[in-house]
């Protein structure tokens, strides 16, 4: 129920390069909503960014200069803190795929973020499943495909990856990149 309002003007990141960028393909809010990110795979013929915005007062402003990385920006979550961002390229390394994971070394209006790169990760891939889980504070990373589909789960914990062996876990399979976490069932 309820009415919705839209809150300030749309957002549009500066710096972007091309004509189809695909800003807004992936999106992410902070628990507080007042931090976004917003991915645009398409950014400089397909490299992609990301661009991350703070609310004060009802306006929205960008905080730096956009992200980047290497066929960046197909997925985006963040923190309920909003200062812990990951961004899915699937297409990185011929169609392997990878996750970046930035922290914002301040609060988030004052951004200086830094790629985190631990040597115990996933391996790259795409068309994998991400949630965040507020409760536990961590990323959910589910299956996707590396050369083969994978039903592997792995949990971020803002420092570290650490890969879990649930009782239960679904066959393998691509998961087109959308996920929900249920903290009630863990």
């Amino acid at each position: 129920g309820g009415v919705w309002s839209q809150q300030g003007a749309k957002l549009v990141g500066s710096g972007a390069a091309g004509d189809d960028v695909e800003q807004g393909y992936s999106v992410s809010l902070s628990a507080d909503g007042n931090t976004a990110i917003v991915g645009g795979f398409g950014d400089n013929s397909f490299a992609g960014a990301a661009w991350v915005w703070t609310r004060s007062g009802g306006v929205w402003t960008q905080q730096g200069t956009k992200l980047v990385g290497s066929n960046f920006g197909i997925s985006v979550s963040l923190s309920a803190s909003g200062n812990t961002a990951i961004v899915g390229g699937s297409q990185d390394d011929s169609s392997v795929g990878a996750a970046w994971v930035f922290t914002a070394s301040a609060p988030a209006q004052e951004l200086n973020w830094i790629l985190r790169a631990p040597a115990n990760s996933p391996t790259g891939r795409y068309l994998s499943g991400m949630a965040y889980d507020r409760d536990r504070g961590e990323v959910v990373l589910f299956g996707g495909y590396d050369g083969s589909n994978r039903n592997d789960t792995w949990v971020w914990d803002g420092t570290n990856w650490t890969q879990k062996s649930p009782v239960n876990s679904p066959p393998p399979r691509q998961v087109s990149n959308a996920m929900a976490y249920d903290g009630a069932r863990g």
